[in-house]
């Protein structure tokens, strides 16, 4: 079985690849997400069939089929990578919406969460609606227009999770900083999906656009004369090279296990002369805590004072035992 349910917390499907495991929350039944794509303000949860259905779509996915040719499966083992090493243990929360349509998001889009506020957050949800996903139409180098596959989406939309130039937080204000395009993440992620679909046999048509009429809507990567831009990702002469497992979107997560990370904690035990078993169970208490997403943050927040607790009363006797004597 290459997919499975989370046994320790249904709501997370894990598919398994070659590469790894990738992770997917699909929340609780009547569960919504608070998310800040425009005209959609939350994601709801999948009913049973639609999450065994997009459940399906992903093993096909990040699992490709014995005959697809090594260029695909090349191309979606490095995917399957970055996408392990950018979740670092965290699943990707998904949902759904009749709002998530085929001319104004193809179906899906990745948005960050927003707090009770309203204002965003430094964390992202997936949207997928899948009986709009089948209906997305994209044109090609030729003005020709085809129905894109649901695989094509979520690789699109996954992209935007692995790339660097798709968090908000990179925009630049130099105009000759390509991010300063707001166009330019969307670009990068028609190329890479376009890759996939070149190593197809037969290859299929590239996408140079989405099917549009309005200018101001064209977010694909046609050049002047209207054909496929570059043999290159757009932006990767400039500093934003194509994401991989050791260069790609960073989350608070990532973030909070490199805080967390046992060379920070072994020169923490080494300055203070730490005995071993305790290093063990400081080091035990932070992965079972910080990694994954067993934990509620509000629950992280209280584990971790507990075990900071305890690592102040094992100082505390560590250092008493280790006092001299006082001379009486």
């Amino acid at each position: 079985m290459t997919i499975e349910r989370d046994k320790a917390n249904p709501n997370i499907s894990i598919v398994h690849t070659a590469q790894g495991e990738i992770r997917f929350d699909f929340g609780a039944e009547g569960k919504s997400v608070d998310v800040n794509i425009p005209g959609i303000p939350k994601l709801d949860t999948f009913k049973e069939d639609g999450r065994k259905e997009l459940e399906a779509l992903m093993d096909k996915t990040f699992n490709p089929s014995a005959d697809s040719t090594q260029k695909l499966k090349d191309l979606q083992a490095k995917f399957n990578e970055t996408i392990i090493a950018t979740q670092n243990g965290k699943a990707l929360e998904v949902g759904t919406s009749e709002k998530l349509t085929s001319f104004d998001t193809g179906g899906g889009g990745l948005t960050r969460k927003v707090d009770a506020s309203g204002m965003p957050v430094q964390d992202v949800a997936l949207g997928i609606n899948l009986a709009e996903v089948v209906k997305t139409p994209y044109r090609d180098n030729m003005g020709r227009d085809h129905k894109m596959k649901p695989e094509d989406i979520l690789r699109h939309e996954l992209f935007h999770y692995v790339d660097k130039a798709s968090d908000p937080n990179q925009v630049s204000k130099n105009k000759d900083d390509p991010t300063s395009d707001l166009m330019f993440k969307e670009r990068r992620a028609v190329w890479y999906v376009n890759q996939f679909q070149l190593a197809e046999d037969p290859p299929r048509a590239q996408r140079i656009s989405y099917k549009t009429l309005n200018s101001d809507l064209d977010t694909g990567i046609a050049g002047a004369d209207g054909k496929v831009a570059g043999s290159t990702l757009p932006g990767a002469e400039k500093g934003y090279p194509e994401p991989s497992p050791t260069n790609h979107r960073e989350y608070p997560w990532n973030k909070q296990a490199e805080n967390s990370s046992s060379s920070s904690i072994s020169d923490f035990s080494e300055k203070l002369a730490l005995p071993d078993n305790l290093l063990s169970n400081l080091k035990g208490g932070a992965v079972a805590i910080n990694h994954g997403d067993y934990f509620s943050p509000e629950q992280k927040t209280q584990l971790n004072a507990l075990v900071a607790g305890n690592l102040n009363d094992s100082l505390n006797e560590t250092f008493k035992l280790k006092q001299p004597e006082k001379e009486v």
